[in-house]
């Protein structure tokens, strides 16, 4: 086994670990914040929650989400050494951060318990030209560019 092999396992490993983890406060959001099962919208409103709510039971699968996207990329980096990828993809785990730091920091929306979907409308259609919108405007930025520069490597 070499260093790299043991490194891709470590990142492997741990990238399970936090997906149960991720899972477990899932479950436990459906059952008991939402009281049941609703489908087709239990796992947008798990984003809201995770966006929105505030408090360890958001903040846990929030950083377990992205500690799995990090390990994720570094395992892709580790079988592929494509610093093409790995940046293009840093910038999509860049613009989803800046649209969580705006979701529970600048934009002033707090989860609704369940009532409505608000993430896509906050991340498409919300803000204006005010400046704590500018970290709102900088991960929609991110995001083209992330889904640009995507499809331009693939050659589509």
């Amino acid at each position: 086994m070499t260093s790299n092999d043991f490194y891709f396992y470590v990142f492997l490993f741990s990238s399970v670990f936090f997906m149960f983890v991720f899972f477990a406060f899932f479950v436990f959001f459906i059952y008991k914040e939402l009281g049941g099962v609703k489908v087709g919208r239990d796992s947008f409103l798990f984003f809201d929650y995770m966006f929105f709510g505030s408090g360890w039971k958001a903040d846990v699968p929030s950083m377990s989400m992205l500690i799995v996207v990090l390990t994720g990329l570094a395992q892709d980096y580790i079988k592929n050494y494509n610093l093409e990828n790995l940046f293009i993809n840093f910038l999509g785990v860049l613009a989803a951060v800046l649209f969580f730091i705006h979701g529970r920091f600048l934009s002033g929306i707090s989860y609704s318990n369940g009532k409505k979907i608000i993430f896509f409308r906050e991340l498409l259609w919300g803000g204006g030209l005010k400046p704590h919108f500018v970290v709102l405007w900088l991960s929609r930025l991110l995001y083209i560019a992330f889904f640009v520069l995507h499809f331009y490597k693939e050659g589509y």
